[in-house]
């Protein structure tokens, strides 16, 4: 299914795999057009928009650090600016689609729902809180996400980043008290696909079905990439803008994150 629709956050993780050559197989939206936008005063007056059906409005500024230091500039970037451009499209009568994290709870729950009221712990949060609730005033849609993995040599993502550090015989500090279900990047893609098929309404998740510390992960990367586990060092401590754990039910169907470790395992360099 083709989905007249166009991409803006062009350099974002996820833009990337939403459509041309870097889609993952049949995993991927096919879209007609693919723009990168300053969020923080968004302009649509060079972009062709007719027929257009929906807007992913990708990017902003996603680091804790940057939005704690720079809390100003962050807002303008990650709720005023994607509001504005959100009400830009819909006067056009295209449809905004609207990204947001776990990080708009605070893990005191086992599990969250759509339906959960944010309780966040960062400016990062507390800004992706407010977006949801303004997006939702205006009938459109959230993809909530838990974090998200890729599974190619290289890509810079989680198992990637733990694996070349332990195939260089370098040590991984991982911490024992951050527990999340990280999502693997091909099913974000066909998460987006099916919730624009079914028009989707509202707040919907998609996560990781299983939940595992950053040391499980990383000691589990270790066995099956056959390197010292003494490699991974433990650690205690979660950053208090940081939920301790996090789960989000999730709307979609994801695998494990031990069959994303496979994954990067096989897609050895050659």
């Amino acid at each position: 299914m083709v989905y007249p629709l166009i991409v803006i956050g062009a350099r974002s993780y996820i833009g990337s795999h939403l459509m041309g050559p870097n889609c993952l197989g049949t995993h991927h939206i096919p879209c007609e057009r693919f723009y990168r936008l300053d969020l923080a005063a968004p302009s649509l007056a060079e972009i062709p928009l007719e027929g257009l059906s929906h807007a992913l409005i990708l990017g902003g500024i996603t680091s804790l650090k940057a939005c704690k230091e720079n809390p100003e500039r962050s807002y303008r970037c990650n709720v005023s600016g994607p509001t504005e451009l959100a009400q830009l499209l819909l006067e056009r009568g295209i449809q905004p689609v609207f990204f947001s994290t776990d990080y708009v709870f605070d893990g005191s729950k086992p599990l969250y729902t759509p339906d959960c009221t944010p309780t966040p712990l960062s400016e990062y949060g507390r800004q992706k809180a407010e977006l949801e609730e303004r997006a939702q005033r205006m009938g459109a849609l959230v993809i909530r996400m838990s974090k998200v993995y890729g599974t190619e040599r290289g890509d810079g993502t989680l198992f990637d980043q733990m694996g070349s550090e332990l195939l260089a015989n370098r040590e991984v500090h991982a911490s024992e008290d951050q527990i999340f279900a990280p999502i693997w990047i091909g099913d974000v893609v066909t998460g987006i696909e099916r919730a624009l098929a079914s028009k989707a309404a509202g707040i919907i998740h998609l996560a990781g079905r299983v939940a595992a510390s950053r040391y499980e992960m990383a000691l589990h990367l270790a066995s099956k990439l056959g390197v010292d586990p003494h490699l991974v060092v433990k650690e205690r401590g979660c950053a208090p803008d940081r939920p301790a754990r996090i789960l989000l039910e999730s709307t979609f169907p994801a695998i494990f994150w031990e069959q994303g470790v496979e994954k990067w395992v096989k897609n050895d360099e050659n």
